[in-house]
């Protein structure tokens, strides 16, 4: 998937939004070689692979463990997906509990 940098750019943005909504502490950078860069503190990393089928859009093949953080490489088709999954678990979270 080719993407401009503006809708790079507005994937993170969505992506930032997602985790935030989960109370996600997190660091993500758009990188110039068109991929993303997220950073996440040990507990935030089992924090978001908690939520169901996450582990599964994360790039294992991708990743870096640092001693305090783990830093992970996503594509732009990943970075949409995983924001795509979050917003939908959050709404679907919501609904449960909107009565």
């Amino acid at each position: 998937m080719n993407m401009t940098t503006n809708a790079l750019a507005d994937s993170c943005t969505r992506l930032a939004a997602s985790l935030a909504r989960f109370s996600i502490d997190h660091y993500i950078e758009q990188q110039p070689n068109g991929y993303v860069l997220l950073a996440l503190g040990h507990s935030q990393r089992l924090a978001l692979q908690a939520l169901p089928t996450v582990e599964d859009l994360l790039p294992i093949d991708r990743q870096d463990r640092g001693v305090d953080t783990t830093r992970f490489v996503l594509t732009a088709t990943e970075t949409e997906g995983l924001a795509a999954h979050l917003e939908s678990a959050h709404a679907l979270g919501r609904g449960s509990t909107d009565r």
